[in-house]
This record gives C-alpha cells, structure tokens and sequence, in this order.
C-alpha cells in the first residue's frame, strides 16, 4: 500500500496552496485596500444627506491669470 496521495482532479494539493498563500494575501491587499478606500470615501460624501447638513463646497482651483 502506497502513501504517496495524488489528489483528484480538480482536488487543489496541499503543496501548491500552501505556497500560493503569500500570493493570495497580497492579491487580497491590492483589491482590498482601494475597495475599502473607496467605501470610505462613498460613506463621507453620503453622510450630509443623511444629517440634513449641506456638504462642503469643493474650492475652485486658483488660475494663474490676476
């Protein structure tokens, strides 16, 4: 009787998952982290419409010509 296991097709083996997992994180890092960004940036802009505040006005940007 063997131990040496073969996994099944479309069985992931433990090797290969185990050294993708660095990889894994930071594939998650970089989607997640302008995701999150984002949310953030949506929750702000959307809370004066819940509080009944108007929201800040944006400041023009200044022009080179006086």
């Amino acid at each position: 009787m063997s131990t040496n296991h073969q996994p099944a097709p479309g069985e992931p083996s433990r090797q290969s998952g185990q050294s993708n997992l660095p990889m894994l994180c930071i594939a998650w890092l970089v989607v997640g982290i302008p995701l999150g960004w984002g949310v953030v940036k949506s929750v702000e802009k959307s809370l004066p419409l819940f509080n009944g505040r108007p929201a800040a006005a944006p400041v023009p940007p200044s022009s080179g010509a006086r």
